[in-house]
């Protein structure tokens, strides 16, 4: 295969997700396009709102608001009898997040309100309490004010009060289009995230959930801001009425009006604050071994919980390595497709060839896939991984080459071969006094 037809084939996999980005970027496209190119809930046929919004499309899924699903919120409510909610700023798969002002304090929270069927099992607040207590974690999480309990129509939900932080990682890579953060901010931010997966896992715990919706940024530069300032940061209000397709109201199982998201369009501060982890909802002990059968896979998970039993604290460093690559890239490294062969296929070869041991089970889900006679492709140059032809061919800034050994170690099939957070650590540069950071 010559080398134009591998960088078609190369583009073809990871540069979609590139392309996708790029597409979302751009205003003028439809919701309902803009949703599924990023992978959200197709058209909802059964409602409709008034007026006409992208919100139906790009959202969380309407069908999550039903008995044990999530709790249908109106701005202006009050939960607590103290947090009145005043815009969305964000959701997962099994809750949604809301900024709240505390009426007793006159200050801001995030909160988090998990669905009923994930609630009464819920160890967040748990984790949340144990990292705030310890004075080396304590810097790298939210702050935690509190938890309670909130009876609604969709039974009874479990509610996360925590101090507020500004926006993920992932809006702020999107935001940057087709340009590039500064390569002094990808080492920075880089560092920094290691710094805090080395601390966490050090204080005996891991995250089990990382992204780059998960790592946020702090708001130091807002402190003590007017709230209209802060409103201001976070970007414009937008909502809209959800009706049944035939115009009547909605249940009273789902909201009747729909909040997009925090945008954070006014938000310029990347270079400037530094990132904490959020959404604890995964984590877990180190030393605990967990079971892959029920995990939720993703563009970022680790080929163990695919083609293993159990997984245990190392998942947060193929993680990791998924999110640098994302900085320089402005994409993970694999394309997830609800099909989990498509996923094991990119990454061999990726950093490494698939391990004997792991062979029967990869047989397995590729005689279950929709294609068992695909191979993965190799590099087109034997003497590299995919992963170092693609640094080889696309990356010349000479700041970020320290960055290939570091995905490359954290990325390794074997969990027991991937380096650790302080080992990716040591593989850096020195930090100049230009790039420190306050901790």
């Amino acid at each position: 295969m010559n080398q134009s037809v591998y960088m078609d084939i190369l583009n073809s996999l990871d540069g979609l997700q590139e392309v996708a980005h790029e597409l979302t970027s751009h205003s003028n496209l439809s919701g309902k396009t803009r949703g599924r190119l990023r992978g959200y809930s197709t058209a909802p046929m059964d409602f409709i709102t008034q007026p006409e919004s992208d919100l139906l499309y790009d959202q969380e899924s309407v069908h999550c608001y039903h008995p044990g699903g999530c709790h249908p919120v109106l701005l202006g409510d009050v939960f607590d009898g103290r947090y009145k909610i005043t815009r969305k700023l964000g959701w997962g798969n099994s809750s949604t997040v809301w900024l709240a002002k505390d009426t007793q304090c006159d200050g801001w929270v995030a909160l988090k309100i998990l669905t009923s069927e994930k609630s009464s099992a819920s160890q967040e607040p748990a984790f949340l309490a144990a990292l705030c207590r310890d004075t080396t974690t304590a810097g790298l999480i939210p702050t935690f004010r509190g938890k309670f309990l909130h009876n609604g129509p969709n039974r009874t939900h479990l509610c996360i009060a925590t101090s507020l932080l500004g926006p993920k990682l992932k809006n702020v890579i999107e935001s940057y289009g087709d340009h590039q953060i500064d390569a002094k901010d990808i080492l920075r931010l880089s560092r920094q995230i290691l710094e805090a997966v080395c601390t966490v896992h050090e204080a005996g715990f891991a995250h089990g959930d990382l992204d780059s919706t998960n790592v946020v940024f702090t708001l130091r530069h807002l402190a003590g801001a007017s709230d209209e300032t802060l409103l201001e940061a976070v970007g414009e209000l937008e909502t809209t009425t959800l009706l049944c397709a035939d115009g009547a109201p909605t249940s009273a199982h789902m909201p009747s009006q729909l909040v997009r998201a925090a945008t954070w369009d006014n938000w310029v501060d990347e270079d400037e604050e530094d990132v904490c982890f959020v959404d604890f909802g995964s984590s877990f002990r180190v030393g605990d071994a967990m079971g892959s059968s029920d995990f939720e896979h993703s563009a970022v998970s680790p080929p163990e919980t695919i083609l293993a039993d159990t997984f245990d604290y190392r998942i947060d460093l193929w993680r990791v390595g998924c999110i640098i690559h994302s900085l320089i890239f402005a994409a993970y490294p694999c394309m997830y497709m609800g099909d989990d062969f498509f996923l094991i296929l990119q990454i061999i070869y990726f950093v490494e060839e698939l391990p004997q041991e792991w062979e029967p089970k990869w047989q397995q889900v590729l005689a279950a896939s929709r294609n068992p006679q695909a191979k993965p492709t190799p590099s087109p140059d034997p003497t590299m991984s995919k992963l170092e032809y693609k640094f080889h061919t696309r990356v010349s800034e000479a700041d970020l080459k320290p960055l290939l050994p570091v995905i490359k170690g954290l990325m390794r099939f074997r969990p027991q071969d991937r380096i650790s957070a302080r080992e990716a650590l040591a593989l850096l540069p020195p930090l100049s006094d230009d790039d420190d950071f306050e901790e």
